[in-house]
């Protein structure tokens, strides 16, 4: 296997479908080896001992067999860049977000991929789940697919266009900077935001969206287009953008200006995953304090 796959992670709910398809999409983009995962229950020692007395097979009563069985659907018909293997793994464990993480760290990813669920109405789009501790605890990149884009589960998905919110900051900056470092990112139509309340602000966004644009071109890149967006909330500018100029993806960083103690909930990202219907690669707060 190549070093650094993209590694989908799997639960056998329906979610598991958008998930492998844009894991394959960025897997594509990447040059890299796609990798599927479901974490599965860890027999008790008094079940196993039972299992044992009884003669049952262990795989059957942890669900292996079932979860190496619909891996196997799941990944059927994906592909991904010539030289490139998809593979499946099924892992023990009884924290699942601690298991997916420590999977990823095992695999050295490059990126880590989930779908989300539909919230409650009594909770936050991603607080309290899976999806919210692996972003806390990873130390590479996460995609989050959220419900809106479900029917992304029954085609191929293809990126070419992706949406790149900026703030002026360098942890923002830096999401370009790990697109840029991906082997067939520089195809891609890019699409930089910047959101600013005054006029001011303004003119200074547009200032650093061309020095930007100026950075992306230099490096091979063809299609740069910049937009301020005169607006104060920002994950609603940027709810705007996309559905002004359909991007495929959304790329950003769980922390920008507010600093180092702006955390994934209650941040922009939140609001940006929690209104999104295409999926969002989200630069980690454990990767950025590296």
């Amino acid at each position: 296997m190549t070093q650094q796959p993209v590694i989908a992670s799997v639960d056998g709910s329906e979610k598991g479908a958008r998930a492998v398809a844009v894991a394959a999409a960025i897997a594509r983009l990447a040059g890299s080896d796609l990798n599927v995962m479901r974490v599965i229950d860890v027999p008790s020692k008094r079940l196993r001992a039972q299992a044992d007395e009884s003669g049952l097979d262990t795989t059957v009563m942890n669900g292996r067999q079932e979860a190496d069985a619909q891996l196997a659907e799941a990944i059927a018909g994906v592909a991904v860049g010539p030289e490139c293997r998809v593979t499946v793994d099924v892992i023990e464990g009884t924290d699942v977000a601690a298991t997916i993480v420590g999977h990823a760290v095992q695999r050295n990813a490059r990126v880590l991929v989930l779908a989300t669920r539909a919230p409650r109405t009594v909770e936050r789009a991603i607080g309290g789940s899976v999806a919210d501790r692996v972003m806390r605890e990873s130390p590479y990149p996460v995609v989050l697919v959220p419900p809106g884009a479900a029917f992304l589960g029954t085609k191929t998905m293809q990126i070419g266009r992706v949406l790149v919110p900026q703030d002026g900051s360098s942890l923002a900056f830096r999401c370009l900077e790990f697109l840029i470092e991906l082997p067939n990112a520089r195809d891609l139509e890019y699409v930089l935001v910047e959101v600013a309340a005054t006029e001011d602000l303004r003119v200074d966004a547009q200032t650093r969206l061309d020095h930007s644009a100026a950075w992306l071109r230099a490096r091979g890149v063809k299609s740069v287009e910049v937009i301020v967006a005169g607006a104060s909330d920002v994950a609603a500018a940027i709810g705007s953008a996309v559905r002004e100029v359909f991007p495929d993806l959304i790329a950003m960083s769980t922390r920008g200006a507010g600093g180092l103690g702006r955390l994934m909930l209650g941040s922009v990202a939140e609001g940006v995953v929690r209104g999104s219907e295409i999926p969002v690669l989200l630069l980690t707060p454990r990767m950025l304090a590296q």
